[in-house]
């Protein structure tokens, strides 16, 4: 049996029947660029995620950027990052021409909020990355934030969909930015991103920033510097379809992530996302000594897994950003150890099986 990491190969003909349908329909009846669906889209996953108003945009670092920019932040100020991250949080950040900050993560990956309550420098803004599918506690994030007049962008490219403590993943930052990368748990057929936001005021600048800094009147007005990250028409119709399916992929992926823990019991890994976690599990990743190796011993099976991720993306930033780094052992331990396994909506229990019997073998099982 040959289990990829992630395929387009996997996704069941009935998907593909209705995005083809979308985007038939799109090309005879809407502008390619900035159609009535990316208004649509954008409506649906404000009421998704509950917030007052989402902001299409090309792509997840674009996201990070303009809303950093929407809270007037950039050069002098300071923002809180998660060391353990994709480098685009970094990157967004260094965009501005702020200073990112980087403290350490717990033991599931996520922003310690401990650390970084302690931490003796003054930060303008935070943001906590949502890593894996899991959330960070927003509820003691938020309070703690408003209290000292912190901004709270939250990165939740990799929780769509999930809920923690009755809060969604993006509804208590002052915004949030979710990549529709097609690898995500609602994923587009390209690049694509949105945010979401209460605040009429940073709505307003992403809107106008997103289309060359345009104002509403006209699109040869322009009362910014602007950049160009609209979503594609063709995205927003298809993603308002998979938005439809999310709450059942998420369910689906939970189902396949039992397997995994039943099955990897008593061997010698652990499961970076503890079981009592509300997850929506975008990956499924594994704690090993010897992460190398079976990463190698499973390729030969014709099994693919990831790494997420090799480099601290905080290590990365300071060779490019000349930053100080304080220490983060935590997130120095994960990237050396962790390893993801294969798990998505388009994943069958039955592959999922194979998965940890390949592993078990590995083990001497």
């Amino acid at each position: 049996m040959k289990v990829p990491y992630f395929s387009n190969i996997q996704i069941p003909d009935s998907n593909k029947v209705e995005w083809a349908h979308e985007i038939s329909r799109v090309i005879n009846s809407e502008s390619l660029i900035s159609g009535k669906s990316v208004e649509k889209f954008e409506i649906e996953f404000a009421r998704f995620v509950g917030t007052e108003f989402g902001i299409g945009v090309g792509n997840g670092l674009d996201g990070l950027t303009l809303s950093l920019r929407a809270a007037g932040l950039g050069p002098g100020h300071v923002v809180a990052v998660p060391a353990h991250t994709f480098i685009a949080t970094f990157l967004a950040v260094i965009h501005v021409g702020a200073i990112p900050y980087a403290v350490d993560v717990d033991s599931e990956g996520l922003l310690d909020l401990t650390k970084l309550f302690e931490l003796k420098i003054r930060v303008d803004a935070v943001i906590p990355v949502h890593l894996h599918g899991c959330m960070v506690d927003m509820k003691t994030l938020s309070s703690w934030a408003q209290q000292r007049g912190i901004i709270v962008i939250e990165d939740a490219s990799q929780a769509h969909g999930c809920r923690s403590n009755e809060v969604n993943a993006g509804q208590l930052g002052d915004l949030a930015v979710f990549s529709l990368y097609p690898t995500k748990n609602l994923g587009a057929l390209g690049d694509a991103g949105i945010v979401v936001t209460s605040n009429a005021d940073y709505r307003d600048f992403i809107s106008s920033s997103r289309t060359y800094g345009s104002s509403k009147e006209s699109k040869y007005s322009h009362v910014r510097l602007g950049y160009n990250s609209r979503m594609d028409t063709i995205q927003a119709a298809v993603l308002s379809k998979n938005l439809a399916h999310l709450d059942n992929w998420n369910l689906h992926r939970n189902r396949l992530a039992e397997i995994y823990r039943k099955q990897l019991s008593g061997l010698p890994v652990k499961t970076l996302i503890n079981e009592k976690s509300s997850s929506v599990y975008h990956h499924f990743p594994i704690l090993l000594a010897n992460r190398d190796g079976l990463r190698e011993y499973l390729s030969t099976h014709d099994i693919g897994s990831e790494i997420h991720y090799p480099n601290l993306a905080s290590t990365e930033v300071a060779a490019l950003a000349s930053i100080d780094l304080n220490e983060c052992p935590n997130a120095r331990e994960i990237s050396i150890s962790t390893l993801s396994l294969p798990i998505s909506q388009w994943h069958s229990e039955d592959e999922i099986v194979y998965v940890t019997e390949v592993i078990s073998r590995f083990f001497g099982g």
